[in-house]
């Protein structure tokens, strides 16, 4: 019974922490070319970013455009990207138009919720807008499927930044939601457990005295 009860308890852990850590993918859109120097519709590209230290399976998920006539590209089956691995995704093949005047991209998962979201106002020809440790940033310095150039002076768009993960706020509330309940199992399981425990040497105490 005691063993029983321990697994319990175990896969009580399991599955808390599992759905607490289980939706920070941390894939991000790193790059974007809206107005490249050639012809937009065969040279457009995005770029995303996998910051895990672990493959992440994007099979189902979806990346969409918000202006004007929008577009929906859904990741084939099977299509994976690298730990700290990048993966560019180019206008012929996702058929989703960057609009020069500004546009926004937004990335879902297989479940439908937002993992990652970016805008720009006009963009600038032959410039990528570029994510760097100083925020986003128009550059001529394109890096398709590498690390973004970071320069010493960076001259900052003047919009703010709004790429942001908004699943965070979400789970955030679910996590002060269920916490207080998390709280009481956690005691209660521990409570339970050490009833087993008294049980268990009151017994042996009674059949030793016996």
């Amino acid at each position: 019974m005691f063993q029983r009860f321990f697994k319990l308890f175990l896969l009580f852990l399991f599955f808390y922490f599992s759905f607490v850590f289980a939706f920070d993918y941390k894939i991000f859109i790193n790059e974007i070319l809206p107005s490249p120097e050639g012809k937009d519709e065969k040279e457009e590209w995005v770029e995303i970013f996998n910051s895990n230290d672990f493959e992440v399976d994007l099979s189902g998920w979806k990346i969409q455009d918000s202006v004007g006539k929008t577009k929906t590209y859904t990741f084939p089956k099977g299509t994976k990207i690298g730990p700290k691995g990048y993966l560019v995704l180019e206008r012929p093949k996702t058929k989703i138009t960057l609009n020069n005047e500004g546009d926004e991209l937004i990335i879902f998962d297989s479940r439908g919720e937002i993992v990652d979201r970016v805008s720009y106002q006009k963009a600038q020809k032959g410039k990528s807008y570029s994510k760097t440790s100083e925020g986003w940033i128009w550059t001529s310095n394109l890096t398709p499927g590498k690390e973004n150039f970071e320069p010493k002076e960076i001259l900052k768009e003047k919009e703010p930044e709004v790429s942001k993960i908004e699943k965070d706020e979400f789970f955030a509330s679910v996590k002060e939601l269920f916490q207080p309940m998390i709280v009481f199992l956690i005691a209660l399981s521990i409570a339970i457990f050490s009833a087993i425990i008294f049980l268990i040497f009151k017994r042996k105490i009674e059949k030793g005295e016996g």
